[in-house]
């Protein structure tokens, strides 16, 4: 299959991987007309597609083959057929024109393009800028230069207040979780009072019926008794009237009537004897349906209880759920930043390329505009690039061309550059913000680690002019391993300790002497380098304080 299908994958690093097959492909497999027209495809397709990963992978496909194009003519030496190439100039605007896209991606992506090509050859663009009343949407030289600086800024901005984002909406989650940990307690809470409540109830009306039971034995009790002492006195009657009898001589009416009064009495009894069962079976019956009351209120309570225990366990699967939506969303916020960063590297990384292909015109803007904005660390790279111009390792074709194989002759521009950025690096290195001092212990050792200078020769301390002299630049140069880190974090004390390491054997045997006496001075001494504030001196960059610094 193809690689162009794959130009359209919804993962990144497939749509990268076969965006350089697909331009080896039509590279080094197509005639030159076949090339053209698929060169027209790749335009279209990165400027019109509707789908965001069509574009991505077209655009990268489209600058790599550009970068091979570019690399097999300087190979044969056709380059100069560049500046009458009108499809160069096409695919390089629509290049261009992806820095205003919204995505982070794609802008990443841009400046990777771009950066392709001006390592390989001058960009087809005019020197300068365009002025907006000139019409047309195309940039000049100066006008990307200015363009990739706004995204470095801009994106650097961005990143920081989707960090801050990120740090408020992780702690609103935090909240919430809280807060819902707690409604589940207090609502956990209501429920048991409500099954205590209802044990309470419950023992209360069982008190209620065993006292009405035990109320209802002693009227039983009390019932028997004033019967048992009715008979007593019937018998008592009996016998005093038996005893008038017998004195009549009534005798046989008497017995008699004696008889027929045991027969009513033990009638009677038989009928208090069948009340008084009928009550205990009555009393069974009551006693049945309490007992039934209660056992039907243990399963109430039960059900009851059963519900509460799916709405707690209902409730931890929808926390659970809630909680996993965040993580989702944090995961993404994680890509997101990841994005941010990538495009502000690669922003950066591009302005030191634009100086590999030709002798930019707008170095300077470029360096200058790192040391105005000395505040990120990762473009040591970019400063080494606008230095070594044409002769930078990363101009060679790096597919047939290794590092140690590149021999290119010295830039034209390259001592007077380096003396004049080694100079900015120092007075930056002496100001009292924290920021440009750690910006410069970053970028100053790259500078020996990437160039191959000799820090002691002649002729590049006359270049700083004969006021400062050789001691001035390149004594006080080492120096800054110990001087700039004063006060600073322990990551750049680091650094500057290890650059201080490369600047020593950069330098000639007397700098290395004086380094050397300076270093067993301060060890011995402590003595620090105090930063010089007047009245004129900014101690804080602009916004630094916020708006309203003064409340």
């Amino acid at each position: 299959m193809c690689p162009q299908g794959f130009l359209s994958s919804p993962t990144e690093a497939v749509r990268e991987l076969a965006a350089l097959l697909y331009a080896f492909i039509i590279v080094h497999g197509l005639d030159a007309p076949q090339f053209e027209e698929t060169l027209r495809e790749l335009i279209a397709a990165t400027v019109k597609s509707r789908s965001l990963e069509t574009r991505h992978g077209h655009l990268l496909s489209l600058s790599h083959a550009l970068e091979r194009k570019i690399m097999l003519m300087k190979k044969f030496g056709t380059t100069d057929k560049l500046a009458t190439w009108p499809l160069y100039k096409d695919a390089t605007n629509a290049i261009v024109s992806q820095l205003s896209h919204q995505n982070a991606m794609m802008v990443a992506a841009a400046c990777t393009g771009i950066g392709e090509l001006a390592r390989c050859a001058a960009l087809p663009l005019v020197e300068g800028s365009i002025s907006p009343t000139d019409g047309g949407t195309e940039l000049g030289k100066l006008d990307l230069v200015r363009k990739l600086q706004e995204h470095t800024n801009k994106l650097t901005t961005k990143l920081y207040l989707l960090v801050i984002v990120s740090q408020l909406y992780l702690l609103v989650i935090v909240s919430q979780l809280y807060l819902l940990v707690i409604v589940s307690q207090l609502y956990l809470l209501v429920i048991v009072s409500q099954l205590y409540l209802l044990v309470i109830v419950s023992q209360l009306y069982l008190l209620v019926i065993v006292s009405q039971l035990y109320l209802l034995v002693i009227v039983s009790q009390l019932y028997l008794l004033v019967i048992v002492s009715q008979l007593y006195l019937l018998v008592i009657v009996s016998q005093l009237y038996l005893l008038v009898i017998v004195s009549q001589l009534y005798l046989l009416v008497i017995v008699s009537q004696l008889y027929l009064l045991v027969i009513v009495s033990q009638l009677y009894l038989l009928v208090i004897v069948s009340q008084l069962y009928l009550l205990v079976i009555v009393s069974q019956l009551y006693l049945l349906v309490i007992v039934s009351q209660l056992y039907l209120l243990v399963i109430v309570s039960q059900l009851y209880l059963l519900v509460i225990v799916s709405q707690l366990y209902l409730l931890v699967i929808v926390s659970q759920l809630y909680l996993l939506v965040i993580v989702s969303q944090l995961y993404l916020l994680v890509i997101v930043s990841q994005l941010y960063l990538l495009a502000k590297e690669g922003a950066a990384l591009t302005l030191g390329l634009l100086c590999l292909g030709e002798v930019f015109p707008h170095r300077k803007e470029v360096m200058q505009g790192f040391l105005d904005t000395a505040s990120e660390m990762t473009v040591g790279e970019a400063l080494v690039c606008c230095i070594q111009g044409q002769s930078s390792p990363l101009a060679r074709d790096v597919w047939t061309t290794s590092v140690t194989d590149w021999s290119p002759a010295p830039s034209p521009t390259m001592d007077a550059d380096l003396a004049w950025l080694l100079g900015e690096l120092l007075v930056l290195a002496r100001r009292p913000q924290p920021n440009p001092r750690q910006a410069a212990c970053i970028w100053i050792p790259v500078i020996p680690c990437n160039t191959t200078i000799d820090l002691s020769l002649p002729h590049h301390s006359q270049s700083f002019g004969e006021s400062e002299g050789a001691r001035d630049v390149y004594i006080v140069l080492p120096l800054w391993g110990y001087l700039i880190p004063t006060g600073l974090t322990e990551i750049v004390q680091d650094v500057a300790s290890k650059g201080l390491a490369l600047v020593y054997e950069s330098s000639g045997e007397e700098s290395q002497a004086e380094l050397v006496r300076d270093l067993l001075e301060q060890l011995t001494s402590g003595r620090r380098a105090a930063v010089q504030v007047t009245g004129d001196t900014q101690l804080f960059e602009e916004g630094a304080l916020g708006k309203s610094p003064t409340g």
